[in-house]
């Protein structure tokens, strides 16, 4: 999705997942204890980009406005 639209939003949630699937390998692998902190950065850091991409995407897409007045 990146190459095709150049929407940054995709190459953050594909980071994104990329350090949780690295969090997930330490957890199976049994490092997840030893490595408590980092893990926790990890998935910290992960869910940061997640919502950058959700903020972006928003941006990002046509015909938008500003904000819906109630």
């Amino acid at each position: 999705v990146y190459t095709k639209r150049e929407a940054a939003s995709a190459l953050l949630v594909g980071v994104a997942f990329g350090l949780f699937g690295i969090s997930h390998i330490y957890t199976i692998l049994g490092l997840g204890s030893s490595w408590e902190g980092a893990m926790i950065t990890v998935r910290t850091s992960g869910y940061i980009l997640v919502i950058a991409a959700l903020y972006l995407s928003l941006k990002e897409m046509p015909g938008r406005r500003g904000p819906v007045s109630p």
